[in-house]
C-alpha cells in the first residue's frame, strides 16, 4: 500500500471517530432524559400529586420559544412547577423568559433564584416581570397549597449570594438562618425549594421534602466513576444528583442534574434532566 493511501487511510479513521465524538456531545448536550422519582410520606390528600422540577436552565434553548422542553413538561401532566435556580446567567433572558412563559400556562409555577441570576443587572425586570404572569416568586417565603383537605407549606429559600455577607461560609450561615426563621412557624408538610444541595445538613428538620439543583450532576460524568466535581463541593462529592435522605429527622432531598451548563464544557455521559416527583 503506498504512503498516499496509508495515510487516506488514517485521515478517514481520525475525521470517523471526530465526527462520531461530536455527534455524542450533541445527544448528550440536546437529548433531554425524563428522570421520575416517586415520594412516600406526603399528605394523603396529595396523593398522585405530580411536580415537574426544573433547575439550571442556563439559557439554553431547547426548541424555538422553548416548544420541545415545554412538551415533555406537559407530557407529564404536572399538578406543579418547581424551579430551583439559575435559568439564565447573563443578560440575554430570552430563553428563560420563554420558558416561563408558556410553563405557567401548563401549571402553577414556583420559582426561587440561583447564584447566577443574583449576578445579572436585568435580574429585578425578570422578577417583576414573572409575577405579572403569575409566577409564585418565593424569595425566602412561604406559601401554602391545598388539596382534598390536607395541606403543603412551600418554602422557597434565596440563594445564599443574596445574602451578602464575607465569603461563601457567612452566606451560608445567614441563608441556614433564614430558613429556620420562615419554617419554625410552619405546621404540617413542608416542601423546601432551594438551590444549592450541599446545604442538606441545614435542610434536615426543617422541610420533610427538599428540591435542588445547582450541581449539573457535575456536568462531566465519567462511567462507574460518575461526577468529579460540582460547583458547590468542589472535588469533595457527594450531593451531586439522585435521591438524598436522613432518616433521624425524615428529610428527603432530591437533586436535578439540570438542563444546561454554565461554562464552555459541555455536558458528557450527563444529559440533560427533566425530573419528575410523584407524592404518594
Amino acid at each position: 500500500m503506498s504512503p498516499i493511501a496509508q495515510m487516506s487511510i488514517v485521515l478517514a479513521v481520525v475525521f470517523t471517530v471526530l465526527a462520531l465524538f461530536i455527534a455524542y456531545l450533541i445527544y448528550e448536550n440536546e437529548c433531554i432524559r425524563k428522570v421520575r422519582y416517586r415520594y412516600d410520606g406526603a399528605p394523603s390528600g396529595f396523593s398522585g400529586y405530580k411536580i415537574v422540577h426544573i433547575s439550571d436552565l442556563h439559557n439554553k434553548r431547547f426548541g424555538k420559544g422553548q416548544k420541545r422542553l415545554l412538551r415533555y413538561v406537559a407530557d407529564e401532566k404536572p399538578d406543579m412547577i418547581a424551579v430551583t435556580g439559575d435559568l439564565f446567567q447573563n443578560e440575554y433572558i430570552e430563553n428563560a423568559r420563554d420558558f416561563m412563559e408558556g410553563a405557567v400556562k401548563i401549571a402553577p409555577v414556583y420559582y426561587v433564584v440561583g447564584n447566577h441570576e443574583t449576578l445579572v443587572s436585568l435580574l429585578p425586570e425578570f422578577l417583576k416581570h414573572m409575577r405579572e404572569i403569575g409566577v409564585h416568586v418565593l424569595e425566602n417565603g412561604v406559601e401554602t397549597i391545598e388539596r382534598d383537605g390536607d395541606t403543603i407549606s412551600i418554602l422557597g429559600l434565596s440563594d445564599p449570594m443574596t445574602f451578602g455577607g464575607n465569603g461563601g461560609r457567612e452566606r451560608r450561615r445567614r441563608a441556614a438562618a433564614e430558613l429556620g426563621r420562615m419554617s419554625a412557624p410552619v405546621e404540617g408538610f413542608r416542601l423546601l425549594l432551594s438551590h444549592r444541595p450541599e446545604m442538606f445538613e441545614d435542610y434536615v428538620g426543617r422541610a420533610e421534602l427538599v428540591l435542588a439543583g445547582h450541581s449539573h450532576a457535575g456536568q462531566v460524568r465519567l462511567p462507574l466513576i460518575g461526577a468529579l466535581m460540582t460547583p458547590g463541593e468542589g472535588f469533595k462529592v457527594k450531593y451531586d444528583v439522585g435521591h438524598f435522605f436522613d432518616a433521624e429527622q425524615n428529610t428527603t432531598m432530591f437533586v436535578s442534574g439540570g438542563l444546561g451548563s454554565s461554562n464552555i464544557i459541555p455536558r458528557f455521559h450527563n444529559r440533560p434532566q427533566l425530573v419528575t416527583v410523584e407524592l404518594n
